[in-house]
């Protein structure tokens, strides 16, 4: 039984599995139509096997996804993601390296936090869950350069007639 269990996990882990680098019709035909959509933040939200997507996409990828569960506490956070879970899509958003069919590793953070840290050999991938809101979060390197630089641009700009 317990290994039925695992198997049946296994198998709506994979089916939920969100993919950083994969286009909005990637996205839709993985997970279905979308809940939500946000053009203005080029964003869409997407429901599978019980959790939430919401995947932001710049250059017509998927460059951020922001993963809870459907099912809320009473502070309407999402409930708690299992390790196994989270194992399994750090697994299905592993790189390749350029020029190579090989898959890059996820390596675990040494910091010592209540959240969960990783990022991937190269540094292009950087994953969060944090454990007070049960969000987990992954993002390539060069999306947060991108919003880095927007940031400051705007920061720029509200202080240019200072």
């Amino acid at each position: 039984m317990k290994t039925l269990i695992t198997l049946i996990t296994l198998a709506l882990i994979t089916t939920a599995s969100a993919r950083i680098g994969e286009t909005a019709a990637q996205c839709q035909k993985r997970y279905g139509k979308p809940t939500s959509v946000d053009k203005e933040k080029s964003s869409a939200v997407f429901k599978k096997a019980g959790l939430l997507l919401h995947i932001t996409f710049w250059k017509n990828k998927a460059h951020s996804m922001t993963i809870r569960t459907a099912e809320t506490d009473i502070l309407d956070n999402g409930k708690e993601i299992s390790d196994v879970k989270i194992q399994m899509i750090l697994k299905a958003n592993r790189p390749t390296k350029k020029g190579s069919d090989k898959k890059i590793n996820w390596k675990k953070s040494n910091i010592i936090s209540m959240d969960k840290n990783w990022q991937t050999e190269g540094e292009e991938l950087y994953a969060q869950y944090t454990t007070i809101d049960n969000l987990f979060m992954i993002v390539t390197k060069e999306f947060i350069d991108h919003m880095a630089a927007k940031k400051a641009a705007k920061e720029k700009e509200s202080l240019q007639d200072f």
